[in-house]
């Protein structure tokens, strides 16, 4: 496997995931520079997640079709760009602009960079390989806060051009890499595909139906991560008052042990089959959600590392599980998982902020608790997918009859 490849378009997903890290601080700032109620400021989210969304599918169709390796820098590009001149527009209207602008570099980035992932790995670690770029863009989710935080702190909001620096430096080494993935992915790409369709399944139906199953158990976990992204510096910084520097880093441990999550959630997939991995993430997330808000000291930081790690350790594994649902697909299938599922959270924190307007945040995270549990029935209705344990069975039975 080309590790050096793997970890440089990992490295090139925390960059550009840098972005929607950033997003919630800009937000509690914006909120208060330009006078904003709950809506309008998670419907700043919400512009981001709609550019990425409904078109990330649209890019991973075109994936699918054609070669677009520049895509990868120009999506960084894009990302870096708009959420460097977001802090510097003092209009709320093209500030959602700028943000939809930021979520298109955003939609871009992730399919052709997936697929790329996709064809450098190879054998039974795929979960594993998707694992190592999926963390990249937990660990860039992660520091945005932090680096958001401090930029703002040094500059006040014109801080976020220093964004600029390394979206500047992810885009000159892509440019010089790129050439070296493309000759990686082609020495392994005709007989994935080959492979891949071996194993497609005849019964077109039955994926599709399974496809659609994975989406919507997607775009629930997807609302309690916008939640848990939106409501825990609204919770903490603006509702009690707590400084902004406790909540950028309750953000960062949440997406900081999300990245480790992912890590270990790879190969366990890899082990247990991916839906196994799923149904525990979306059990476990049910009470540590609940408990990050109604705990306090160090309790709240431990239990809001441990609903990182559950949550987001099956952000790569659904990818995959995707992927084998549209094995001859692989662009669309990631920008489905990565784009349309992922980014309808913005309609699930949007529709938490109108709840927190119309009544009060104690009824929009009371709703934000529930999600978990319809993530859980659902998750349980998922087709299951081989893992290596179940593989090795099935080799063993086979050679003793």
């Amino acid at each position: 496997m080309p590790w050096l490849q793997l970890l440089i378009l990992s490295a090139a997903h925390m960059v550009t995931d840098f972005a929607q890290g950033a997003i919630p601080i800009l937000i509690t700032n914006l909120k208060e520079s330009l006078s904003l109620n709950y809506t309008q400021a998670t419907a700043i989210f919400l512009a981001s997640n709609i550019a990425s969304s409904f078109v990330q599918p649209v890019f991973g169709v075109i994936s699918d079709r054609h070669k677009l390796f520049w895509l990868m820098p120009a999506g960084v590009a894009l990302a870096m760009l708009g959420i460097a001149l977001a802090g510097i527009i003092p209009n709320y209207y093209l500030v959602l602009t700028i943000i939809f602008i930021t979520g298109l570099g955003i939609a871009g980035f992730h399919p052709e960079a997936s697929k790329a992932t996709h064809f450098l790995s190879y054998g039974p670690k795929k979960a594993t390989a998707m694992s190592i770029f999926s963390v990249g863009g937990n660990v860039g989710i992660g520091l945005g806060p932090l680096l958001a935080a401090g930029f703002i702190a040094v500059a006040g909001l014109k801080g976020t051009l220093f964004f600029l620096v390394p979206g500047i430096m992810m885009i000159l080494i892509l440019k010089k890499i790129l050439p070296q993935v493309e000759k990686a992915m082609e020495a392994h790409q005709k007989s994935i595909l080959e492979e891949n369709k071996k194993n497609s399944s005849p019964k077109e139906t039955i994926q599709v139906g399974a496809l659609v199953l994975l989406i919507i158990v997607v775009v629930v976990r997807s609302w309690i991560h916008a939640g848990l992204l939106n409501f825990i510096p609204l919770y903490f910084i603006d509702f009690l008052g707590e400084s902004d520097f406790y909540g950028s880093l309750l953000l960062t441990v949440f997406l900081i042990a999300g990245a480790v999550g992912t890590l270990i959630g790879g190969p366990l997939a890899d082990y247990f089959g991916p839906k196994t991995m799923v149904c525990w993430s979306m059990i476990l997330s049910l009470p540590l959600t609940y408990l990050i808000y109604n705990s306090e000291g160090i309790w709240t930081v431990i239990f809001t590392a441990l609903d990182g790690a559950v949550l987001i350790c099956t952000f790569g594994i659904t990818v995959v599980f995707g992927q084998k649902l549209l094995p001859n697909k692989i662009g669309l299938a990631s920008g489905l998982m990565l784009g349309f599922a992922i980014g309808t959270g913005g309609f699930g924190a949007t529709l938490l902020g109108y709840i927190a307007d119309t009544w009060n945040i104690f009824y929009a995270l009371k709703f934000m608790f529930a999600l978990p549990l319809l993530g859980s029935i659902l998750a349980l209705f998922l087709p299951k997918v081989s893992g290596q344990r179940k593989t090795k069975m099935a080799v063993s039975k086979s050679s003793l009859s």
